[in-house]
Parts: structure tokens; C-alpha cells; sequence
């Protein structure tokens, strides 16, 4: 629990900007001036604010207490509300974050949620230090990061970077004001602060991950492990286990979408890779759609035991580094549909939990590339690695019109030239992607 001393308190210029009713107070720190008179300092000794740049720089040079960079709601303090502002760290030990259902009269109380070492965001009550939530979230980024509260009674959730991260409950403080936190001895920048008196746990929230690799980072996985090793060299996401590996992102599917392609590249051909999903419990639930380097495959959830079938379809470890799309469709009414290069080969039909994350694995003496991962909520769109799989029989049709060269988009629309816009479905089996993303490219023919 981090002490608090109030120095002084200022009455407050509040900016009121209603938009629908619903913006109550914001502040993108673009104005200096009017940033100067939204805000104060809990102890102007040693917590100084500068409004430079469209940020503000908030420093805290006390010892052994807390700093707030408070803002008062002179026209009501909401019991529903959602606070959203973005936290620019100098280092993973700068503990920064935002105070709400805050009261500065007197001694300092309310809730403050703080983005900490090692990934974490915890929320503490100002009388107490234990925390109320404290969660490891794969999408804390090192510097920057946009954290996001919404409250409805005495409910909170939570999020980071448009990613839920959790939920926690408590009543002691109903409503009040808002602040900047800055712990003793640090400073961080603070951005985009906006303060709304509605509910708000779908808006921005991303209903999609995709991840191409080529980024270098481990940003939005996390991973469990045995005797395994998960790295990103060039733009692939290398597993090699000894035992196992599973990499997976956070979010809740009820319907989804999830494919990746998975190249063999050396280990035991009967070792067991591909895509899961997973629940929450003591004991883990788990649900895989699995293949092998001797091209055979299955689905299971949990312990049961994993018929194979051997299947062409799958290209395996026939020829080391070559590449095996594996998709996973679950709509409603249906079960989880698992399909290899586009061929459906098997459905677990009722996993028997509700899932709360995805991603890949691969059991022991394996060593694989995944690239080109997405996973989505529902139908939704995700950009960036966007595939489809046309099993129709005719080739592209020729339109004098048309340039030389073709170029499809998923819904098998050719994408629009100088000469040319017309559109055909009827395609060629295969694989295509939009345009941009490393686009598959057809010569006409006439037929």
C-alpha cells in the first residue's frame, strides 16, 4: 500500500465535453493551458506536472509516499463510469497508473491500479496493502500502455492494450475523483485520459489476435513449458521441447476462428503439435487438435486418450520444412471443426468449458516453425493474416480488359487495376490472400 500526504488542494477548472451524454471529462493534454487548470498536485514539493508535446510528465521525488496528479469532477462523480489513459514508462520498475472513486479531503482514499514489474497489473484499496487484483497479462508492453477501468456497482473490469485482462469485485468506495499515480521516486508520462459515465467492456476491446512474427517480440503470448523453448527468429516462432510447449494468447472465444500454418522441421515423427484452446481451474482444461510428422491426426480434450488416423492431407515430416495450414472453426450450433489444408478431418463436438485462451503446442523431442497465426472472435475480420481456402474447380476467367496478372482477395475478388475492375469467385483451389500480405499472383488464362 502506497502513504499519501496532501499538501494543498485547488479549485478546479473542469472540462465537461458531453458526447452523447456519456464523456464526462477528457483531457489529451493538446491545450497547456487548460491541462494547467484541470489538474493538481497532492504535494507540490515534490510531484510536478508538465504539459508539453500533448502529454503530461508527472515526476514524483518523495522518498517514501505516493504522488497523485488529481483531477476534481466539480459536476458529479459517476458510480458507472469507465476511465481509459495511456502510461509511457521509462522501465518495468516504474509502477505507474491511475487512482478513481478517489477522495482527497482529508486523508487520501479510493482505488488505484498500477502496471508493475514482470507484466503485472494489480489494483489495490488505498487502506490496505494487499492486492484486490493482481493478474500477469501477456499484453503489457514494455513502455506504453493504454490500462482501462469500467465500473458498474461493485463490479470492475479491467483492461490493457483493448485486451480484458480480469474482474474484481468491492464496494467500499462508490464514486469520487480521478488521478494520475506515480509511486515514490519515479516519473512517467500520461496521455488520452477520458473519463466516461457509462459501463463500457466491448468498445476497443479486440475480438481478434494475429501475429505474422515479424516483429521480433513476444507481445500478447505467453507460454507454459517444460524442458521447452520459444523464440521468434526470422519471422517464424520457433518451439523446440524436450517434454512440452504451449504458447497461447488471453481472450474469451465463444465462437471463433483460429488457423495457423506449422512447418516440421526435426524430432520424433509420433510427437503430437498443433492448435489448442484452454479454459481456467486449478486443473487446467484443455482442448488440441493435433497432428503428427507421420501424417496423422486428432482432437481431445483434457486427459482422454487420442485416437490418430493417418490422412494424405497432411504433409508432416514427408519433406522437412514443409508447411501445414491447421484451422479451427466453432460456430454456433456446431461443434470445433478441425481442418488441415483445407480439408475438414475431424470435430470435438462438446469441450465441456468455456474457453479463455489459444494458441499452439507441441509435445516432447519436437522442433517446429508456426507462422501467420490468427484467432478471432466469431466472423470477425482480423487484419493481417487474413486466409481462405476455395475448393472450386475452375481457374481464374480471362477478361481482355484485364492486366496480365491477377490478384485475389479472400472473398476471391480480383483486386482493381488501372484496366480492369471486374469480380469472379469461381477460382482455382488454393490458398489466397489480400492483397499486401504476401499475395499469391495468377497469370490469366483463356479458357
Amino acid at each position: 500500500m502506497s502513504r499519501f500526504r496532501i499538501v494543498a488542494g485547488l479549485g478546479l477548472l473542469t472540462l465537461v465535453l458531453q458526447a452523447g451524454g456519456a464523456v464526462i471529462f477528457e483531457d489529451d493534454f493538446s491545450n497547456a493551458n487548460n491541462s494547467i487548470l484541470n489538474w493538481a498536485s497532492n504535494d507540490p514539493d515534490a510531484v510536478t506536472m508538465n504539459f508539453s508535446g500533448g502529454k503530461c510528465l508527472g515526476e514524483n521525488t518523495a522518498d517514501n509516499t505516493g504522488g497523485l496528479i488529481y483531477h476534481i469532477l466539480n459536476s458529479g462523480k459517476p458510480g458507472t463510469f469507465t476511465l481509459s489513459g495511456k502510461i509511457t514508462r521509462s522501465s518495468e520498475s516504474v509502477e505507474a497508473g491511475f487512482f478513481f472513486c478517489l477522495n482527497i479531503s482529508g486523508a487520501v482514499s479510493g482505488y488505484y491500479a498500477r502496471i508493475g514489474k514482470d507484466s503485472y497489473i494489480s489494483v489495490f484499496r488505498s487502506d490496505s496493502m494487499d492486492a484486490l487484483f493482481s493478474v500477469q497479462s501477456p499484453f503489457v508492453a514494455s513502455a506504453t500502455n493504454e490500462l482501462k477501468i469500467s465500473k458498474k456497482g461493485s463490479m470492475f473490469y479491467v483492461f490493457c492494450n483493448d485486451h480484458k485482462v480480469g474482474t474484481f469485485t468491492d464496494s467500499k468506495y462508490p464514486s469520487g475523483d480521478i488521478a494520475m499515480f506515480l509511486p515514490n521516486n519515479t516519473k512517467a508520462t500520461f496521455d488520452d485520459i477520458m473519463l466516461t459515465d457509462v459501463l463500457d467492456t466491448t468498445t476497443s476491446v479486440s475480438t481478434c489476435f494475429s501475429d505474422d512474427f515479424t516483429n521480433g517480440d513476444m507481445f500478447g503470448w505467453a507460454t507454459m513449458e517444460s524442458d521447452g523453448n520459444a523464440t521468434i527468429a526470422n519471422g517464424k516462432l520457433h518451439v523446440k521441447t524436450g517434454k512440452y510447449a504451449y504458447v497461447y494468447t488471453d481472450m474469451a472465444l465463444n465462437e471463433l476462428v483460429m488457423r495457423v500454418d506449422v512447418s516440421y522441421i526435426s524430432g520424433s515423427k509420433n510427437s503430437m503439435y498443433g492448435l489448442f484452446v484452454k479454459g481456467e481451474g486449478e486443473q487446467l482444461p484443455i482442448a488440441g487438435f493435433i497432428i503428427t510428422g507421420s501424417r496423422s491426426y486428432g482432437v481431445f480434450k483434457d486427459n482422454q486418450p487420442i485416437p490418430l488416423t493417418s490422412n494424405t492431407a497432411i504433409r508432416g515430416a514427408a519433406v522437412a520444412g514443409m508447411v501445414d495450414t491447421l484451422g479451427v472453426r466453432k460456430s454456433a450450433g456446431t461443434g470445433y471443426i478441425f481442418s488441415v489444408n483445407g480439408i475438414n478431418l475431424d470435430t470435438l463436438n462438446d469441450i465441456g468449458f468455456e474457453v479463455t485462451g489459444a494458441g499452439v503446442f507441441c509435445n516432447d523431442s519436437l522442433e517446429l516453425d508456426f507462422d501467420n497465426f490468427v484467432v478471432s472472435n466469431g466472423d470477425t475480420d482480423c487484419q493481417g493474416t487474413d486466409i481462405v481456402w476455395s475448393q472450386a474447380s475452375r481457374r481464374p476467367i480471362y477478361n481482355k480488359n484485364a492486366q496480365q496478372r491477377f490478384v485475389f482477395d479472400p472473398l476471391g475478388r480480383l483486386v482493381k487495376s488501372a484496366n480492369s475492375s471486374i469480380t469472379h469467385k469461381r477460382l482455382s483451389a488454393g490458398i489466397y490472400l489480400k492483397q499486401g500480405q504476401k499475395a499469391l499472383v495468377f497469370k490469366a488464362v483463356r479458357e
